[in-house]
């Protein structure tokens, strides 16, 4: 089972931020590849609300290959976070970003969580 990943964001103004992220994955006794990539952004709205939200909008492809057969799974994602404290981080908490920078140590538990 071999995983590697990468992941960014980017905060071009305060408010805003650009992020995204590339995985690839195998499992070598299946010929099993999943690929997953991701591009979003998010806006904080806390400057205009009393209650600091996040929302964000992300374009993923997920694609996974079997024996030679290959299916690919486009997803639109639209989220809203609530973040508590004062170092909340603009990366939404449910992005593929932020699922590989904050990535637990299981390679099994992190390639299932990255391709949904």
């Amino acid at each position: 089972l071999d995983v590697i990943s990468l992941a960014a964001s980017y905060n071009f103004v305060p408010q805003a931020a650009v992020y995204g992220a590339l995985s690839k994955g195998s499992v070598g006794l299946l010929d099993l590849d999943i690929d997953n990539y991701a591009v979003g952004l998010s806006y904080d709205f806390s400057g205009m609300s009393p209650l600091p939200v996040i929302a964000s909008l992300e374009v993923a492809r997920t694609t996974l290959s079997l024996s030679g057969f290959s299916e690919d799974i486009d997803s639109v994602r639209f989220g809203v976070t609530l973040p508590f404290g004062p170092a909340a981080s603009k990366t939404p908490l449910n992005s593929t970003a932020s699922t590989i920078m904050t990535s637990p140590h299981s390679v099994i538990n992190s390639a299932i969580v990255r391709i949904f």
